[in-house]
């Protein structure tokens, strides 16, 4: 994503549960983005998000995955192991934040691989949530310790929700993702499921790699700021 000439600087929070990057915007629109990062945590691009976020009115807060590490400087193999039941309680604490301390009456989540896959388990168990958008989620066939199952948890998405997914995602098979989509068939919210044929895993950062990735990254993100801002605006309003 690219980042604004008004780009703006955050700083790191750290209250209780509550752990990540926030950056606010000059001028909200009384809305709020929680962004949940891939594998490898709150990174340079990350923060480069969320600044473009708030330079679009939204309240933004990264969830941090590893707080107390230096997730820039550790090899993604040595990163503390997750666990989805305690990962959706911190994201919660970071949504409640943002409602109790910033004005925000209205709030989308958006992550990227992993964090595309906990955005979905996180709407699934979290009524406040107003939109979610996952980038490419990573759901491998044969799960991690710490992980629910996606699938699962696809019929209890409480919010509308946009997919975002290449035919050629390494992490996430064809017959995983349709036997999640087939899942979501359950959900009782408006969906949204993008396939990109021959786009890879992670297209966003890949997209000069080919042409697939450009197309992908071309026509997902303005996709995705009309899905935010139709799901985060005030009622009524343009």
């Amino acid at each position: 994503m690219a980042v604004t000439t008004e780009a703006l600087s955050g700083t790191y929070v750290s209250s209780g549960q509550v752990n990540g990057y926030l950056c606010l915007p000059k001028r909200t629109t009384e809305a709020g983005m929680l962004l949940l990062p891939h594998v490898n945590g709150i990174q340079a691009e990350t923060r480069a998000e969320a600044a473009e976020f708030a330079s679009l009115g939204y309240a933004t807060l990264v969830w941090d995955p590893y707080p107390g590490v230096n997730a820039e400087e550790t090899e993604r193999e040595q990163l503390p192991q997750l666990d989805d039941n305690v990962t959706c309680k911190e994201q919660s604490a970071c949504l409640e934040y943002l409602l109790r301390e910033h004005g925000v009456k209205r709030v989308g989540a958006i992550g990227w691989c992993m964090g595309g896959r906990m955005g979905l388990v996180f709407a699934a168990r979290e009524p406040r949530l107003n939109a979610c958008v996952a980038y490419y989620p990573s759901m491998r066939e044969q799960r991690k310790p710490g992980e629910v199952d996606a699938a699962l948890e696809a019929p209890n998405i409480q919010c509308p929700v946009q997919i975002m997914w290449g035919t050629h995602d390494h992490v996430t098979s064809v017959p995983t993702f349709e036997r999640y989509r087939n899942a979501l068939d359950g959900c009782k919210q408006p969906t949204s499921v993008n396939v990109f044929p021959g786009a890879d895993h992670g297209f966003l950062g890949r997209k000069d790699s080919t042409d697939a990735n450009r197309i992908a990254a071309q026509l997902s993100m303005p996709q995705t700021f009309a899905f935010l801002r139709a799901c985060l605006s005030p009622a009524g309003a343009e």
